[in-house]
């Protein structure tokens, strides 16, 4: 059932503001994942264009905050069921020309494999900042050394894969370094609106963030089956595999314990490790993109690209099988079996 708690009165009240932030810094950072991480084709795309996925990657933060709310996700299971769950969405609703052009080849090493790939690093970044993260060293230092990969990885991916996949010309050092400043500008200003929650915030979706969320993203929808960019094979599939991932979530839920989203908005970030990270990644960024394609052996974009396979093959079986023997040994226990 719909969320009701909140009346017409309180319709712009701190708390709503307030949970309205974090869900802007998670979409800033799924769009940041997807659209540049992932290059996919950002410096082609017109102005209307990037008003619509504005508005479909907030949809899309909003229900993976809700379903992490909803289903108390605790760990980094549920953290890949959530992400899995924003690979197809993404691929299906927002970037279908690319993630469905071959089915089931592109559906598995793009939706399931590199959106939800990619989604996986936004939601850890993102429990980071929000959960204070960075403030522990061995953290930090962690993050820094995923930073570095993923830096490197983005410049080879980004310079080749147009050239590989789109048949685009290579992208140049100044359109990379122009979208990754805006991007990562708009991190900024959404990082500092989330920096003045100084306590746990509800993100549940009430009525109206219900009513906004699934009409931004079914109509989005609506748009990319009038264009033809999603055949029925491919909705039926994503559908079904979304319903099963959402499933899942919900036969784990526990009502008592720790969540991932429990302390959200209760520690500020620190600006000083969040610019640390942003140099490391630009220079990565930089080594990445001087790599030079060879051998199959030693190709960049074959191993990012074998490595998006993978990733899109195993997450949902790992998840299903470990989350749904958790659920059936608690099953049994209940029922002494």
């Amino acid at each position: 059932m719909l969320d009701t708690r909140h009346s017409a009165n309180d319709q712009w009240s701190p708390s709503i503001r307030h949970s309205w932030s974090i869900r802007l810094l998670l979409a800033a950072l799924l769009g940041f994942a997807s659209e540049v991480l992932l290059w996919t084709s950002p410096t082609t795309r017109p102005i209307f264009d990037w008003g619509l996925l504005a508005l479909g990657y907030l949809a899309l933060s909003s229900l993976l905050l809700e379903l992490a709310a909803r289903f108390r996700l605790r760990d980094v299971f549920g953290l890949l069921a959530l992400a899995g769950i924003y690979g197809m969405l993404n691929g299906l609703i927002l970037n279908p020309d690319s993630a469905l052009i071959d089915v089931p080849r592109t559906l598995i090493t793009r939706a399931m494999g590199a959106h939800a790939a990619t989604g996986l690093i936004a939601l850890a970044l993102f429990l980071l900042l929000t959960r204070g993260g960075l403030r522990s060293r061995m953290t930090a230092i962690a993050a820094l050394g995923l930073t570095l990969i993923v830096g490197v990885g983005w410049g080879a991916w980004a310079r080749w894969s147009p050239v590989e996949f789109a048949g685009l010309d290579a992208s140049t050092p100044e359109s990379l370094a122009l979208v990754a400043c805006i991007s990562m500008a708009l991190i900024a200003l959404t990082l500092a609106a989330a920096r003045r929650v100084s306590a746990p915030v509800d993100l549940r979706l009430d009525a109206r963030g219900w009513a906004f969320t699934l009409i931004v993203l079914i109509g989005l929808l609506v748009i990319h089956l009038a264009q033809g960019a999603i055949d029925p094979l491919s909705l039926a599939i994503i559908v079904t595999l979304t319903i099963f991932s959402i499933m899942i979530c919900w036969f784990q839920q526990r009502k008592k314990g720790m969540t991932l989203l429990d302390p959200v908005g209760s520690e500020p970030p620190s600006w000083a490790p969040v610019l640390l990270l942003i140099i490391v990644f630009a220079a990565a960024g930089v080594v990445g993109f001087s790599l030079p394609r060879g051998e199959l052996s030693r190709d960049p974009l074959a191993l990012i690209g074998a490595l998006f396979t993978a990733y899109g093959l195993i997450w949902l079986p790992a998840v299903s099988i470990v989350l749904g023997a958790r659920a059936f040994s608690r099953q049994a226990r209940a029922m002494r079996l």
